[in-house]
């Protein structure tokens, strides 16, 4: 990988109001680091970025309650999330404008690219539900269940191979997401380490863009419509959203060329 020149950037774009992460770093110290020694940081973000860390692969997994689950001594009734070392992440964001810059998801997955939210995603629905208001319209709603956990790493680069992207960031995400080194923290108690060779960390910033790379053959984000029937996808993240609706009377079908995406 080059240098690491977009490290300030990594930094701007790094949240303020979270505590510290796995290696006890919280990102204030980073960016007071940033401000007073920049070429040290520097340095490390380079041998990071060009070399294997092996603190940098691993993660504590903390198990929180999902909200009105019937019972709760099953898997299903409790969230994962990683609690992954800062300074990896900051490098995680240098990546991942590298690999979206050539990887493109289409203009109707909203999750985890610059500037396109969760609003953009609403938009999206709330335009076609108002544009066909007088039709009777059909939702389906989805969550891939465990996506982040279930992605074939090997799989993964091939689809970032047909998408053109550079081999350098490929090479990387394939070491990256390699050899992690897992434990749970249940009750103020931490488990054994565990080895993982499969899916990416919940909880990084570059996993929600890969998992959408993942998906984008399955859930293509497109917008088709025929004479009789007009269909929309759009996604965030995982979860995915099909409307459909029917016409009743096809020859006295308002035009919907001016639908956006």
């Amino acid at each position: 990988m080059d240098p690491a020149c977009k490290l300030e950037s990594a930094i701007r774009r790094s949240p303020t109001n979270t505590g510290p992460g796995l290696d006890d770093i919280e990102y204030p110290f980073i960016r007071y680091w940033w401000k007073e020694k920049p070429d040290c940081l520097k340095r490390l973000i380079d041998y990071g970025l060009t070399n294997d860390i092996p603190d940098w692969h691993s993660a504590e997994v903390v198990l929180i309650p999902k909200v009105d689950k019937p019972r709760y001594d099953i898997v299903k009734s409790w969230r994962m999330i990683h609690l992954l070392p800062t300074i990896a992440k900051v490098v995680e964001r240098i990546v991942l404008p590298r690999i979206a810059e050539h990887v493109v998801l289409g203009q109707t997955q909203f999750g985890s690219r610059h500037k396109r939210g969760v609003h953009g995603a609403m938009s999206v629905v709330l335009e076609f539900l108002r544009h066909n208001k007088s039709f009777k319209c059909a939702m389906l709603l989805m969550d891939v269940e465990g996506g982040f956990d279930n992605i074939d790493i090997d799989l993964l680069c091939d689809f970032l191979v047909a998408r053109e992207c550079p081999a350098n960031p490929i090479y990387w995400v394939r070491r990256w997401a390699r050899n992690y080194v897992v434990r749970f923290r249940f009750i103020g108690r931490v488990s054994k380490p565990y080895f993982v060779n499969s899916g990416i960390p919940q909880g990084s910033p570059l996993s929600p863009f890969l998992f959408g790379a993942y998906i984008a053959d399955i859930f293509e984000p497109r917008l088709r419509y025929s004479l009789s029937v007009c269909t929309v996808v759009s996604s965030y993240v995982d979860d995915v959203v099909i409307l459909t609706d029917c016409f009743r009377l096809p020859t006295c079908r308002p035009s919907i060329s001016g639908l956006s995406s």
